[in-house]
This record gives structure tokens, C-alpha cells and sequence, in this order.
């Protein structure tokens, strides 16, 4: 029995092998055809080491950086992500899809809900006339530009789409289990409309803004979603708008709900992409909109999360060459009324710029520096409600206690860390 700490391992090989000796079998063929036409084989593999120069101010809580992304002031090689997707085509119209994949990054606390080797899709796709498409199963989310290819280096400018709207943690999943009808048409002048509806269910975990390194396991259920792009006879323009609506259970029991009840998350995109011969630019914003919120310790917690992004490169030669500067950052907003209190803040603040140099469209390396910021946490108090009495603070359970003690940081006025990190990595598929 493989040791669960090799299986990446093994998969890596797999990626590597299948992609530079068996992808040879089909190239007369066209990419990824094995002897039998009807089975292909695709893989990504990209390997990174990332090092951060971090700055923690006194009295500061955990970073999110730190925390999801796993930054590390002495570096590490712990960044990688790599799958192996197998692509069978069961009929002209229909075919199945099975992706298994590992990914890690450095140090973060979300790489605990992973095994080391995951089945990441499993589903079953029909066509109809070039123009509808039925998923079936485990599938990647149409959401946004970059969620159905946003581990595949050598598509991507940076080693990853925005962590502000392509996060790993609360509020996001890659995949849905369930069912997707997608639509696409074209018009005279070069415009084109695509439409993907989708309902299902997800298993994910969430943290929250008060106990960011605390994070428990929550049910994503009666999931309803819509992507919708437009191509206007504009060349290389893109708008895309994206809904999505879901229930969620467990997770932070007594601070985001109580014990066996729902929670209602509401979640808009909207997109904008302009993809030019030479120049290139993107900007996707994200709101989030939880509701029926019920913390353990009285009265309501109510939240609005925004996160966003833009980026503009210019590519360089026809193998996939490019530099690029991206600006992300998010903003929320969160209540409690047990303490009459209202708080914002800017988790992330992010500036980075990237160069990725193609040996080959499909041997990509990337070297990139950032300069984030953690803004303060502002608070604006009022006298605490009476009658509020020792909610937090006679709470039982570890949580309940992260929770206390979360709960008092942001009752005073408190900065987060600063600092630089850099990634360099390489990238292949086939």
C-alpha cells in the first residue's frame, strides 16, 4: 500500500511520463490520442518555491496570506499542483471525464482538508450540435475566467488566479457535484452569447473574518448558479456576469449558525476580459452576501464580502511569452448587534508583477514578487448591549474560545502585517 505522504509523488511521475514519452503515441493523431482513439490522456504539472519577507505587527491576529497561502519567512518548495485527467469518448456526441490531482501550498491551514491525491472530476458530458452541453457528476464550476483552468500553469500568467475572488477557503468551491446545461451561439459580426445553468452540492470548510485560522468542515446544498458570457463585436472582448445562491450547514456552529440550521450565501461575479494580439487586460469583482447568520453569543452577525483584481500584460513572441502587473484586494464589512458593533477592513491588499518566459507553449517558467498589506482593522463601538452578559466569553470548545478571543481583538483598533513574497515555478501539460 502506498504511504499517502509518496501519492503525489507517484502522480508527478505519472504526469511526467504520460506527457513526454506515451503523448508521442498520439501525435500523428492529434494531442493526448492514445492507440485507442476513443481514450486521451492530458496532465499539468507545475512546481513552485516561494519565500516571504513578513512583517508582524505587534497585536496583530493571523494573516490571511499565511494562513491560505501558506507564506513562510525561510521559503519552501511545498508549492505544487498536478493532475492527470483521462477523457474517454463513449460516442461522436458524448464522453467521460475522470481528473485526479494534488495540489499543496506551502504552509496553509486549508491543505489540511485535502488527501494527498484527490479525485477532482468525475462526469459525464453530451453535446448537442455544437451548440448545448449536459454535465453530469463531479464538474468544474463555470465561474468567472480562470476557475475551470485555474491550475493549469501554462494558461495562467501568474502561478494563480487571484487568491482575493479564486480563493481556497471560505465561500469556494472548484467543482460541484450535480448537473450543468450550457449553451453557446454565434452571431453575424463576430459576437457570440454563452449561457451555463447548474445546480448541485459541495462538501467544502469555512473560516471566519474573527477566527481566520480556525476552520471547520460545511455542507454546500441546493446550490443554483448561471455564467453568462458575451463576446460583443468587439474583438477580443469579453463581459461575463456570474449568480449563484446555496445553503450551507455545520461549519463555524456558533458563530456563523447554530447547531443544525441553515445559512443562505448569495454570490455575484461580474467579468471583464480584452484579449489583444500583443496587449492584454482582465478585472473581475466579486460580492458576497451571507444571510440568516446566527452566532452562539445573541443577536445577529451580518456580513458583505467584496474581493476583486485587474491585471494587464503584454505578451512577447508566439510561444506564450508575457509580463504582467496585477492589483487585487478585498473589502468587508461585518455587525454584531449582541455588542452594537460595525467593522471594516481590507484583508488583502496585493501588487504583483510576473514575467513568464515559454521555452515551449507547453514548458512554461514564471517568476513573480509581490508587495501585499494587511490595512488595519477599524472599529467604530458603541456601548456594549446590556443583558449581553458573558455570551462569548462563557462559551465551551476550542472554537468558542478562538471566537472570545477574536471577538476582543476587534474591539480595539489593530494593523495587520505587511511584507514581500516571491514565487518561482515552472509549468508543463500536454
Amino acid at each position: 500500500m502506498i504511504r499517502f505522504a509518496a501519492r503525489h509523488h507517484v502522480l508527478a511521475f505519472l504526469v511526467l511520463y504520460t506527457g513526454f514519452h506515451l503523448g508521442a503515441a498520439g501525435s500523428a493523431e492529434g494531442s493526448g490520442s492514445l492507440p485507442d482513439q476513443r481514450l486521451q490522456l492530458f496532465g499539468h504539472l507545475s512546481q513552485g518555491y516561494a519565500a516571504a519577507d513578513l512583517t508582524v505587527l505587534p497585536g496583530a491576529p493571523p494573516s490571511q496570506l499565511s494562513t491560505e497561502l501558506g507564506l513562510v519567512d525561510e521559503g519552501t518548495f511545498a508549492y505544487r499542483s498536478l493532475a492527470l485527467q483521462f477523457r474517454y469518448r463513449v460516442s461522436d456526441d458524448g464522453s467521460l471525464v475522470v481528473q485526479l490531482a494534488h495540489e499543496r501550498n506551502g504552509e496553509s491551514v486549508v491543505d489540511g482538508f485535502r488527501d494527498e491525491v484527490e479525485l477532482d472530476w468525475a462526469f459525464y458530458q453530451h453535446n448537442v450540435a455544437d451548440r448545448f452541453r449536459l454535465r453530469v457528476g463531479r464538474f468544474p464550476l463555470s465561474f468567472g475566467a480562470f476557475n475551470e483552468i485555474r491550475d493549469v500553469g501554462t494558461l495562467l500568467p501568474l502561478y494563480r488566479p487571484s487568491a482575493a475572488v479564486y480563493g481556497e477557503n471560505t465561500f469556494t468551491s472548484e467543482t460541484i457535484d450535480g448537473l450543468s446545461w450550457a449553451y453557446r451561439d454565434e452571431f453575424a459580426g463576430g459576437s457570440a452569447l454563452e449561457v451555463d445553468a447548474y445546480a448541485g452540492q459541495y462538501d467544502a470548510f469555512e473560516s471566519s473574518p474573527l477566527a481566520p485560522t480556525v476552520l471547520e468542515p460545511v455542507e454546500a446544498r441546493d446550490i443554483f448558479g448561471f455564467q453568462l458570457w458575451v463576446d460583443p463585436p468587439v474583438d477580443g472582448l469579453r463581459i461575463g456576469a456570474h449568480v449563484q445562491t446555496l445553503k450551507q450547514s455545520g461549519g463555524l456552529v456558533g458563530l456563523a449558525r447554530a447547531l443544525g440550521e441553515e445559512s443562505t450565501l448569495d454570490d455575484y461575479l461580474a467579468s471583464i476580459v480584452y484579449e489583444g494580439e500583443a496587449w492584454f487586460a482582465r478585472a473581475e469583482h466579486r460580492w458576497l452576501r451571507p444571510s440568516d447568520l446566527q452566532p452562539g453569543f445573541g443577536g445577529d452577525f451580518d456580513a458583505e464580502l467584496s474581493s476583486w483584481y485587474a491585471h494587464i500584460g503584454r505578451r512577447f513572441g508566439e510561444l506564450g511569452t508575457l509580463l504582467v502587473l496585477q492589483l487585487e484586494g478585498n473589502h468587508y464589512e461585518v455587525s454584531l448587534s449582541a455588542f452594537n458593533e460595525f467593522v471594516e477592513f481590507d484583508p488583502i491588499l496585493d501588487l504583483g508583477l510576473a514575467l513568464r518566459y515559454a521555452i515551449r507553449p507547453e514548458v512554461m517558467l514564471k517568476v513573480e514578487l509581490h508587495r501585499y498589506r494587511e490595512e488595519q482593522v477599524t472599529s467604530r463601538l458603541s456601548a456594549s448591549s446590556a443583558g449581553v452578559g458573558g455570551s462569548v466569553s462563557s462559551a465551551t470548545g476550542e472554537l468558542s474560545n478562538a471566537v472570545a478571543a477574536a471577538t476582543n481583538r476587534l474591539l480595539q483598533v489593530v494593523e495587520l502585517d505587511e511584507g514581500t513574497y516571491g514565487i518561482l515555478a515552472v509549468s508543463v501539460s500536454f
